[in-house]
């Protein structure tokens, strides 16, 4: 799993799951409530944020060190990487899936799926040699 974000108030929860090595959260906070969207709603600070999954912003400089996975990309060659996003809910007085969980206990079971098969619906060059 990448990054869980979670709201306390409504139960909203996301899980975001990735192959790549860092998150960038960006939330906007250059915003000053004067931006109108197409719908009309004014962007303001912490209306939104994002999950950015990439290599970390530092790797460029450490190229070649065992420690950083490599961003260098030669020609000729293909990057492809793969997000995917499960929203639920959480929290005590919300349904949950699956149905069943431990006795008295909140539960959530985002299990990662269970064949190759399964796997290559959500992102295809996880299985791909």
């Amino acid at each position: 799993m990448g990054a869980t974000a979670f709201d306390p108030t409504t139960g909203i929860v996301l899980h975001e799951f990735t192959d790549q090595p860092g998150i960038q959260l960006y939330t906007g906070n250059f915003l000053q409530g004067d931006l109108v969207g197409p719908s009309g709603q004014t962007y303001r600070q912490g209306d939104g944020f994002t999950l950015e999954t990439q290599h970390f912003p530092d790797t460029p400089h450490h190229i070649g060190q065992a420690a950083w996975p490599s961003v260098v990309l030669n020609p000729g060659e293909q990057f492809n990487s793969c997000t995917t996003y499960q929203f639920g809910t959480e929290g005590p007085g919300f349904a949950h899936f699956p149905p069943a969980g431990p006795p008295g206990k909140p539960f959530v079971n985002f299990p990662p799926p269970a064949s190759p098969s399964a796997s290559a619906a959500i992102c295809p060059q996880e299985t791909a040699s």
